[in-house]
This record gives C-alpha cells, sequence and structure tokens, in this order.
C-alpha cells in the first residue's frame, strides 16, 4: 500500500474514461390497477470519468457518472452537481445541506463515504452516497429517498487501462408516494481510456 503522497506522485493519469450500460427499472403505482406498473429504461452507452484534482490543498479524485440518482441539489438557491470525492489512498466523507430560500419548505441531505486504494498497479474506488429530499406539495410533505453505489477496479501500467470490476447500483423510493426504482449497470468494454 502506498501513502497519499506517494499514491499523487505514482498515478499514472490525470483522466480515466469507463464506458458502461445502465438499466433502470421504475415501479409507479397505477391506482386504476391497485399495483405498481414497472417501466424499464436501457441506456446502451454512459460513462465514468475519473479526475485527479486538488481540492482544499489535498490531492484527491473525482469520480463523474450518468444515469445516476443522486445528481445534486440546491444550495443557497444555486444548484451544485453532486460527485463523490476519494482522498488518495485512504477514506473520505462529507455532507452535503441543500437549500433555497426561493423555496422555502424544501429540505434535503446529501451524505457520502469514499475508499480508495492503489496497490499492484490496481486502481479501487468505492463510495456509498444516500440523499433525502422532501418539499412541500398540495398540503403534504414528498420527496423521495435515494442511495447510489459504486465499485470500480481498474489495472493500470504502461499507458493502458483495463477494467477488472466495475459496478453502479441505484435505488430510490419515493415519499408520501407509491413508488419506487432500482438501477444497476453493466460495463461493456473491458477497456477504459487513461489521459
Amino acid at each position: 500500500m502506498v501513502t497519499p503522497v506517494q499514491a499523487a506522485e505514482k498515478f499514472p493519469f490525470k483522466y480515466i474514461q469507463i464506458e458502461y450500460s445502465l438499466q433502470i427499472d421504475d415501479h409507479s403505482w397505477d391506482p386504476l390497477k391497485n399495483d405498481f406498473q414497472l417501466f424499464r429504461h436501457k441506456y446502451a452507452s454512459n460513462g465514468l470519468a475519473i479526475t485527479q484534482m486538488r481540492v482544499e490543498g489535498k490531492e484527491m479524485l473525482v469520480a463523474q457518472y450518468g444515469g445516476n440518482f443522486i445528481s445534486g441539489c440546491d444550495v443557497d438557491g444555486r444548484f451544485s452537481g453532486f460527485a463523490p470525492m476519494f482522498r488518495l489512498g485512504g477514506k473520505h466523507s462529507d455532507v452535503i445541506r441543500c437549500s433555497n430560500p426561493a423555496k422555502p419548505g424544501e429540505t434535503g441531505t446529501i451524505k457520502y463515504s469514499t475508499t480508495s486504494s492503489f496497490s499492484g498497479g490496481i486502481l479501487t474506488l468505492k463510495s456509498q452516497a444516500t440523499e433525502i429530499k422532501r418539499f412541500p406539495a398540495s398540503g403534504d410533505i414528498i420527496g423521495w429517498d435515494a442511495v447510489d453505489k459504486i465499485e470500480f477496479q481498474v489495472r493500470l501500467g504502461g499507458g493502458t487501462c483495463k477494467v477488472v470490476k466495475g459496478t453502479y447500483r441505484g435505488e430510490r423510493k419515493k415519499f408520501g408516494q407509491k413508488g419506487y426504482a432500482k438501477a444497476f449497470s453493466n460495463v461493456t468494454k473491458p477497456n477504459c481510456k487513461v489521459y
């Protein structure tokens, strides 16, 4: 295992791109049938980008990926996209408090924790994020609870990149209404791009 400083010096990339397919199963309540209706959405091409970045004086990895349930929220009235950050060779966690003065009663919290390691030329990233979102609607409070999980392992060396493992799992459950959705991914190409 390498220290965060050593990892920053030894990581042979600035940017990694991984392609994967995504399926979302959306279960919406049908009051006429008194049952859930399944709407299946398939996306043949989605992407995960892993970038090295300096955040508050520390070297971090940032993972941005498409199709996730937790995309971000308003912070002090301005939308801020969510992307989990990884401390090089260690653990990291953070909490984002969502707020918008123009939308009274709307609340939200995003919490996430990540781990990363780089050993034997294999970079491993794991992340779990949760979101609780609530807002008033016609006298009720509605919203959703969501979970996003990613786990990626890539082998790096000689300017090449190969996916050892790559998964995204997501769940979202409506609050104050009936309905839920699940998402999962498959890596479509074993080779990833490294820059």
